[in-house]
């Protein structure tokens, strides 16, 4: 095969994987899907029951109450809190304006309601739920 057969022929596959590329990349921004390959297995993706590889991606979605900086407990979504009853109690203040990926406003319902189920003994699925 002479030099311009070669020349053509590689033109065309490149034009062919480039045209391709384009199309799937059309098609995930138009669906909105994100594709990430990873070694991973992904078991569950409530941040109460997660404690290996979702981790990794769950920072990225879920914003915590608090967060450890050097050692020390700095605020996130809540920006102070006390504790009272010997600690069995906290008070937390929450950040204003903060919103879910819809656009609806967080409320402190919505914490406790979480909170509140993942501490119930039926449901009991997290490490931070003490009982006395």
């Amino acid at each position: 095969m002479n030099t311009s057969k070669r020349f053509l022929r590689g033109v065309a596959c490149a034009a062919v994987f480039a045209a391709a590329l384009l199309s799937t990349q059309a098609t995930l921004a138009a669906d909105n899907t994100l594709n990430w390959p990873s070694r991973y297995s992904f078991k569950d993706w409530d941040p109460a029951a997660t404690y290996s590889e979702e981790t990794y991606v769950l920072g990225n979605i879920y914003e915590t109450l608090t967060f450890y900086v050097d050692g020390k407990v700095v605020p996130r979504l809540a920006t102070s809190w006390e504790k009272s009853d010997g600690g069995a109690t906290w008070t937390m203040q929450l950040r204003e304006g903060v919103k879910f990926h819809d656009g609806s406003e967080s409320r402190s319902i919505h914490i406790h309601v979480r909170y509140s189920a993942r501490c119930h003994p039926s449901t009991r699925r997290s490490a931070t739920c003490w009982s006395r």
